[in-house]
Order: C-alpha cells, then sequence, then structure tokens
C-alpha cells in the first residue's frame, strides 16, 4: 500500500487489492512492511527507529507465506514483540497498519516434498500458542 493511496486499511474486503494479492501468495514468499513507527508501544517503537534508521531501511518487519493445505489459505509467519505466530493472511495486513508492503517471491519450481512440509508445521507449531484457533490449522495436511 503507498502512502499516496489513502490510510491504512482497517477492515478486509474480499474485493479488494489486498484481497487479490492474498489470493496469488505461495508458500515461502516474503512479505516485507513498512509500518508507521508512532502507532506502536514504546518497545515495539524503539525496535522499528532501530531496524529503519540505523539499519538504513525504511521497513521494519518481515514475515513468511504459509499456505495452509486444508484451507488453501496463506498465513504469515511472523515473530512480534508478542515472539513468533502464525497470523492469517487478513488479520496480517489489517494489524500492520503498513504504508508498505514488498513482496519476494521464491525463484524457480518451488514444490516441497510432504517430509518438508511435516517439518515446517511442526517448527510453526512449535512456536504458536494453542489458544488461537486460527493458528492451530494443520500446515501438512495431515
Amino acid at each position: 500500500k503507498d502512502e499516496d493511496d489513502g490510510p491504512p486499511l482497517d477492515e478486509y474486503d474480499e474485493a479488494s487489492v489486498e484481497a487479490e494479492i492474498g489470493r496469488s501468495l505461495q508458500t515461502g514468499d516474503l512479505l516485507i512492511f513498512e509500518r508507521n513507527i508512532v502507532e506502536t508501544d514504546p518497545f515495539a517503537f524503539a525496535v522499528r527507529v532501530l531496524s529503519k534508521y540505523v539499519n538504513g531501511s525504511g521497513f521494519d518487519h518481515v514475515g513468511i507465506v504459509v499456505r495452509d493445505i486444508e484451507d488453501d489459505y496463506p498465513y504469515i509467519f511472523e515473530v512480534t514483540t508478542d515472539g513468533p505466530r502464525l497470523t492469517p493472511y487478513d488479520e496480517c495486513i489489517i494489524r500492520s497498519s503498513a504504508r508498505e508492503i514488498v513482496i519476494k517471491r521464491l525463484h524457480g519450481d518451488f514444490k516441497p516434498d510432504p517430509g518438508d512440509l511435516r517439518r515446517v508445521d511442526d517448527l510453526v507449531s512449535s512456536y504458536i500458542p494453542s489458544s488461537s484457533s486460527s493458528s492451530s490449522s494443520s500446515l501438512s495436511g495431515e
């Protein structure tokens, strides 16, 4: 979302550009966010300032797309100030209040084998609290 496109999203519309992009995301795609640093708690503010200005980048957050095999919905594996989490794409887009999101796609014909997907599922599951029903879906299809 470009700064000139208006304010950040406060609701998700299935007919929006963001929804269309979400439908095109593939497992392994990186989402790189430029967020407003003043709309945050003090700890997150410090992390964002360091990320943006010390490293000379306008971007301050990254997540990796993990598409659920069962419902074919993209989730974003990210690390927040609360720790690692798996966030549904629509929730991630709204919550981020990003001014810009860049998508970097893996190059080549990426087709993980079932063993790789089980390992990713185990890794993601080990970081995700089971209290959230949306983050407890199986990524390996089992």
